[in-house]
């Protein structure tokens, strides 16, 4: 959405939508992105379901992980291994997966 419309105001409102754990929050940060620009919320509508980037619309427990991608929270994930000698690396990753 950032590289359609270049406005960093909607790219905030975006993640304030994306972090609203109630429906009227989520609706009032997606009517204060229409205000700015009506094209973004219908781009973004028509190109992402909510469900899929909205905790008030995921079907599950996020238990409160947001990140811009899945590669955030798999180097959150291993930050203590990845300081590891390899062998090392790999018990700790086992051990984390394990837990």
């Amino acid at each position: 959405m950032h590289r359609q419309f270049k406005n960093v105001e909607l790219k905030l409102l975006l993640w304030k939508a994306a972090c609203a754990i109630t429906i009227d929050d989520f609706n009032q940060q997606i009517q204060v992105m229409k205000d700015i620009n009506p094209l973004c919320v219908d781009w973004l509508l028509s190109t992402a379901n909510p469900k899929y980037w909205a905790e008030v619309y995921f079907p599950r427990w996020r238990y409160g992980d947001l990140t811009s991608n899945i590669a955030d929270s798999l180097n959150s994930w291993l930050l203590e291994a990845r300081e590891m000698p390899v062998l090392s690396m790999f018990e700790k990753i086992h051990h984390q997966m394990m837990e």
